[in-house]
């Protein structure tokens, strides 16, 4: 994929190392480029069409790759997370083009710019074309959303994962049933199948750590003197690993200018975040050095 991406990238105007550089950081969902302006510096519909393609397909549980080889295709479309990934993306996607539309002069345009963007944001791979902090107040909320979000498991994104929210999201609807008919029996079906009881625990006590070092990390950020919606979404792109925030850490800034405290943070909650907080809270665990 990285190499198919690479050539197209070089059939539609960039040089080699431009191209490989982009295909490497696409597919890897790291959004590192080697121009300031990321991919709006090459100005091509074509490039960012290219580029949204292969951030979506990196956004995908790699795993039902290895089903398309061997041809298990009701893997694929039974693939809970799979439909719900593609159904946030188009629909975060339309919203965005429906608001930004009078921007951008016409719907089609106004596409080009919200694909690509949601797609940069739920993949984590941090890409700009657009500064969506000068988008309408509602095409700001739809990207502030996904940054809460992130790909499937199993997928080079970051973040909290679409399976996790699927999870937390039936079991919230099995606690209102349970509320309505308290002697029924509610199970959380996944894939189409009935998932185990356990995976509620591990998901919630995910959601525990994630929300505890959100705030933490906002709260370091605001003592040294970020204000309070550039400290809260730098914690969240830093456990998500999206990149971009708002405010003084949009797409067209960087974080050059934070104190060094913040960044040996930052770099701490990314790597965190990257390996999903368990692995870290495990080092940090007295019964694993008892071991």
């Amino acid at each position: 994929m990285t190499v198919i991406e690479a050539i197209l990238l070089m059939i539609f105007g960039m040089d080699f190392l431009d191209a490989i550089s982009h295909a490497f950081s696409t597919l890897g969902t790291g959004g590192f480029s080697t121009k300031n302006n990321s991919i709006a510096s090459f100005n091509s519909a074509a490039i960012d069409w290219i580029c949204w393609t292969f951030m979506f397909l990196a956004g995908i549980n790699f795993s039902l790759y290895y089903y398309i080889f061997i041809k298990k295709w009701n893997d694929i479309t039974g693939n809970t997370e799979f439909k719900v990934y593609i159904a946030i993306t188009l629909i975060a996607a339309l919203l965005i083009g429906i608001f930004e539309s009078p921007a951008y002069g016409s719907f089609l345009k106004a596409l080009r710019y919200s694909f690509f963007q949601s797609s940069t944001i739920i993949s984590s791979t941090g890409f700009a074309t657009a500064d969506f902090t000068t988008w309408s107040p509602a095409s700001q909320a739809v990207i502030f959303a996904l940054l809460f979000i992130g790909g499937s498991s199993g997928s080079t994104a970051g973040g909290v994962k679409v399976i996790r929210w699927v999870v937390i999201a039936r079991q919230f609807k099995n606690e209102i049933l349970k509320i309505m008919h308290p002697h029924g029996v509610f199970t959380i079906r996944l894939n189409k199948q009935v998932c185990r009881k356990d995976i509620v625990f591990t998901v919630t006590a995910f959601f525990f750590i994630y929300v505890l070092v959100v705030a933490v990390t906002t709260f370091i950020g605001a003592v040294f003197g970020l204000d309070i919606l550039t400290a809260f979404t730098g914690a969240v792109t830093m456990c998500g690993n999206c990149g971009p925030g708002f405010n003084l850490l949009g797409p067209s800034c960087n974080y050059g200018f934070l104190a060094a405290p913040v960044k040996w943070v930052y770099s701490l909650v990314m790597i965190a975040g990257r390996l999903e907080f368990f692995t870290i809270a495990i080092l940090f665990s007295p019964a694993f050095w008892k071991k």
